[in-house]
Protein backbone atom coordinates (compact mmCIF):
# COMPACT_ATOMS: atom_id res chain seq x y z
CA UNK A 1 0.00 0.00 0.00
CA UNK A 2 1.31 3.51 -0.75
CA UNK A 3 1.21 6.28 1.13
CA UNK A 4 -0.58 9.32 -0.06
CA UNK A 5 1.67 11.97 -1.23
CA UNK A 6 2.99 15.00 0.47
CA UNK A 7 1.65 18.22 0.37
CA UNK A 8 4.24 20.28 -1.35
CA UNK A 9 5.25 24.02 -1.36
CA UNK A 10 3.55 24.16 -5.15
CA UNK A 11 0.19 23.00 -3.79
CA UNK A 12 0.05 26.15 -1.49
CA UNK A 13 1.38 28.34 -4.36
CA UNK A 14 -1.84 27.29 -6.67
CA UNK A 15 -4.17 27.73 -3.61
CA UNK A 16 -2.89 31.30 -3.32
CA UNK A 17 -3.20 31.59 -6.70
CA UNK A 18 -6.84 30.40 -7.15
CA UNK A 19 -7.75 32.49 -4.02
CA UNK A 20 -6.94 34.97 -5.63
CA UNK A 21 -8.24 34.36 -9.18
CA UNK A 22 -11.77 33.69 -6.80
CA UNK A 23 -11.43 37.47 -5.08
CA UNK A 24 -10.56 38.91 -8.74
CA UNK A 25 -13.48 37.48 -10.46
CA UNK A 26 -15.87 38.65 -7.92
CA UNK A 27 -14.51 42.18 -8.01
CA UNK A 28 -15.19 41.64 -12.17
CA UNK A 29 -18.27 40.98 -11.45
CA UNK A 30 -19.31 44.02 -8.63
CA UNK A 31 -17.72 46.51 -10.58
CA UNK A 32 -19.71 46.04 -13.25
CA UNK A 33 -22.92 45.33 -10.98
CA UNK A 34 -22.27 48.95 -9.60
CA UNK A 35 -21.64 50.23 -13.15
CA UNK A 36 -24.87 49.26 -14.02
CA UNK A 37 -26.71 49.90 -10.92
CA UNK A 38 -28.48 46.45 -10.82
CA UNK A 39 -29.52 44.80 -7.53
CA UNK A 40 -27.29 41.91 -6.46
CA UNK A 41 -29.65 39.13 -7.06
CA UNK A 42 -29.99 39.86 -10.97
CA UNK A 43 -26.10 40.69 -11.02
CA UNK A 44 -25.70 36.70 -9.32
CA UNK A 45 -28.20 35.29 -11.87
CA UNK A 46 -26.12 36.76 -15.10
CA UNK A 47 -22.55 35.68 -13.52
CA UNK A 48 -23.45 32.36 -12.63
CA UNK A 49 -24.50 31.84 -16.15
CA UNK A 50 -21.40 32.95 -17.71
CA UNK A 51 -17.41 32.84 -18.05
CA UNK A 52 -15.16 35.01 -16.75
CA UNK A 53 -13.99 36.14 -20.28
CA UNK A 54 -17.90 36.92 -21.07
CA UNK A 55 -17.74 38.72 -17.48
CA UNK A 56 -14.50 41.08 -18.50
CA UNK A 57 -16.76 42.10 -21.78
CA UNK A 58 -19.85 42.79 -19.56
CA UNK A 59 -17.41 45.00 -17.91
CA UNK A 60 -16.55 46.66 -20.68
CA UNK A 61 -19.26 47.36 -22.37
CA UNK A 62 -20.91 48.64 -19.07
CA UNK A 63 -18.27 51.25 -19.36
CA UNK A 64 -18.90 52.21 -22.78
CA UNK A 65 -22.97 52.26 -22.14
CA UNK A 66 -22.66 54.57 -18.14
CA UNK A 67 -19.66 55.75 -17.42
CA UNK A 68 -17.73 58.87 -18.87
CA UNK A 69 -14.82 58.91 -21.56
CA UNK A 70 -12.06 58.88 -18.73
CA UNK A 71 -13.70 55.99 -17.11
CA UNK A 72 -14.18 54.25 -20.46
CA UNK A 73 -10.82 54.32 -20.80
CA UNK A 74 -9.93 53.60 -17.34
CA UNK A 75 -11.83 50.33 -17.58
CA UNK A 76 -10.60 49.45 -21.32
CA UNK A 77 -7.25 49.34 -20.23
CA UNK A 78 -7.96 47.44 -16.90
CA UNK A 79 -10.15 44.83 -19.04
CA UNK A 80 -6.94 44.57 -21.20
CA UNK A 81 -4.71 43.17 -18.86
CA UNK A 82 -7.50 41.12 -17.25
CA UNK A 83 -7.65 39.33 -20.78
CA UNK A 84 -4.32 38.27 -20.89
CA UNK A 85 -4.24 37.32 -17.26
CA UNK A 86 -6.98 35.38 -18.24
CA UNK A 87 -5.55 33.86 -21.26
CA UNK A 88 -2.78 32.70 -18.25
CA UNK A 89 -5.20 31.37 -15.79
CA UNK A 90 -6.51 29.01 -18.30
CA UNK A 91 -2.95 27.93 -19.04
CA UNK A 92 -1.89 27.33 -15.77
CA UNK A 93 -5.18 25.98 -14.17
CA UNK A 94 -5.76 23.75 -17.57
CA UNK A 95 -2.03 22.33 -17.84
CA UNK A 96 -1.90 18.35 -16.99
CA UNK A 97 -1.26 18.20 -13.30
CA UNK A 98 0.05 14.50 -12.31
CA UNK A 99 1.27 13.13 -9.56
CA UNK A 100 3.74 10.24 -10.33
CA UNK A 101 5.68 7.47 -8.60
CA UNK A 102 9.07 6.07 -9.24
CA UNK A 103 9.07 2.70 -7.50
CA UNK A 104 12.24 0.67 -6.66
CA UNK A 105 11.57 -3.07 -6.53
CA UNK A 106 12.89 -4.60 -2.56
CA UNK A 107 14.05 -8.24 -2.78
CA UNK A 108 10.91 -9.17 -0.70
CA UNK A 109 8.94 -8.22 -3.56
CA UNK A 110 7.84 -4.72 -1.67
CA UNK A 111 7.74 -1.13 -3.71
CA UNK A 112 8.54 1.80 -2.07
CA UNK A 113 9.48 5.67 -3.81
CA UNK A 114 9.32 8.79 -3.76
CA UNK A 115 5.93 10.52 -4.81
CA UNK A 116 6.34 13.12 -7.42
CA UNK A 117 4.13 16.01 -8.84
CA UNK A 118 4.24 16.85 -12.28
CA UNK A 119 2.99 19.81 -14.14
CA UNK A 120 2.90 20.41 -18.05
CA UNK A 121 1.60 23.59 -19.22
CA UNK A 122 0.68 24.72 -22.72
CA UNK A 123 1.82 28.18 -22.08
CA UNK A 124 4.61 28.69 -24.79
CA UNK A 125 5.58 31.93 -22.60
CA UNK A 126 6.46 29.77 -19.56
CA UNK A 127 9.62 27.84 -19.21
CA UNK A 128 10.32 24.46 -18.23
CA UNK A 129 12.63 24.10 -15.12
CA UNK A 130 15.23 22.54 -14.15
CA UNK A 131 13.31 20.20 -11.60
CA UNK A 132 11.69 18.15 -14.14
CA UNK A 133 8.14 19.98 -13.61
CA UNK A 134 7.33 22.66 -16.02
CA UNK A 135 5.81 24.64 -13.29
CA UNK A 136 8.12 26.40 -10.35
CA UNK A 137 6.41 27.81 -6.91
CA UNK A 138 8.24 31.38 -8.46
CA UNK A 139 6.68 31.18 -11.41
CA UNK A 140 3.04 30.82 -9.83
CA UNK A 141 3.74 33.61 -7.21
CA UNK A 142 4.35 35.76 -10.04
CA UNK A 143 1.14 35.48 -11.98
CA UNK A 144 -0.80 35.45 -7.97
CA UNK A 145 0.65 38.80 -7.39
CA UNK A 146 -0.73 40.03 -11.30
CA UNK A 147 -3.83 38.62 -10.00
CA UNK A 148 -3.76 40.77 -6.76
CA UNK A 149 -2.76 43.97 -8.36
CA UNK A 150 -5.62 43.80 -10.82
CA UNK A 151 -8.04 43.01 -7.56
CA UNK A 152 -6.79 46.17 -6.71
CA UNK A 153 -7.19 47.97 -9.26
CA UNK A 154 -10.86 46.68 -9.67
CA UNK A 155 -11.58 47.62 -5.74
CA UNK A 156 -10.36 50.87 -6.96
CA UNK A 157 -12.24 51.56 -10.01
CA UNK A 158 -15.34 50.52 -7.51
CA UNK A 159 -14.71 53.41 -5.30
CA UNK A 160 -14.10 55.93 -8.33
CA UNK A 161 -17.94 54.90 -10.08
CA UNK A 162 -19.91 57.12 -8.32
CA UNK A 163 -17.60 60.12 -9.99
CA UNK A 164 -17.43 58.46 -13.24
CA UNK A 165 -20.87 57.44 -13.96
CA UNK A 166 -22.46 59.57 -16.42
CA UNK A 167 -25.73 60.98 -15.50
CA UNK A 168 -28.64 59.36 -16.88
CA UNK A 169 -31.36 61.16 -18.35
CA UNK A 170 -34.54 60.27 -17.22
CA UNK A 171 -37.36 60.04 -20.86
Amino acid sequence: TLEPPPIEPRDASLGRYMDAWSRLETAIHYAAQEILEIEADAAYAIWSAIQTFQAIKVLEAAAKLRLKPDGQKRVSKICEKLVRRNIRRNYIIHGTWMQSIRLNFIGSGQTHGPWRRVYSHVDPDMPKSDDGSDLTILELDKPTDHVEEMVGALWSLVDDIPQLRVQRQIL
